[in-house]
């Protein structure tokens, strides 16, 4: 709300009371000025007086819209597979040693990475 509103609103309000139901920032000239406005009677307040209004109304008591009471949709619970393995243990002795993997190093050398042709990086031939 622009600030040249919310003061018409304070002189058309005057001295009566209000209990500030909706406040909507404050702007002059175009910018924020970082202060709330109460809609109904035009009072400038701070952010810090909105948090303590705020703060200060209680809460409504929440009611049902529907007016019947919430059931659950299914009885059957959902079971924990937190604890399970991922995967179900083999049948065998126990502490039996696993086989190592060979350390044989292949006879072939790596292959050469590709290089770079001139269509391919977009330089022209020359």
């Amino acid at each position: 709300m622009q600030k040249k509103r919310a003061t018409a609103l304070q002189l058309e309000w005057g001295d009566k009371a209000c209990k500030h139901p909706a406040l909507a920032k404050e702007y002059d000239l175009g910018k924020r000025t970082g202060n709330y406005v109460c809609t109904q009677c035009g009072t400038t307040l701070t952010f810090r007086e909105k948090a303590e209004l705020a703060g200060a109304k209680a809460p409504a008591p929440h009611q049902p819209r529907s007016g019947g009471s919430m059931k659950k949709k299914s009885s059957r619970e959902i079971p924990d597979f937190s604890r399970q393995s991922s995967r179900p243990k083999t049948p065998g002795t126990p502490n039996t040693v696993q086989p190592t993997k060979s350390k044989a190093v292949s006879a072939t050398p790596p292959r050469p990475k590709p290089q770079a042709t001139a269509g391919k990086s977009g330089q022209r031939g020359k």
